[in-house]
């Protein structure tokens, strides 16, 4: 926390893979030096974690407007 978020690049890159292997983990987080139980979700390599999961670990909200269908990310 209170560090900003540094890209490692590649996050969006290329296209959407049809045979996506998906396998469910428990990937050890650490959050200021505690680990958090998140259920971790591997995807062809990478490992991805549910926004909500991660908001409520780290201290930020996460709100949907279902008008414009957005999501917004409230960091204070």
């Amino acid at each position: 926390t209170n560090s900003d978020y540094v890209v490692i690049g590649g996050e969006l890159s290329g296209e959407i893979e049809q045979d996506m292997n998906v396998v469910e983990n428990s990937t050890p987080i650490y959050v200021d030096g505690i680990q958090r139980a998140i259920t971790a979700y591997n995807i062809n390599g990478s490992s991805y974690f549910k926004i909500r999961d991660l908001a409520d670990a780290i201290g930020f909200e996460v709100l949907w407007d279902g008008d414009t269908q957005t999501i917004s990310i409230e960091t204070e």
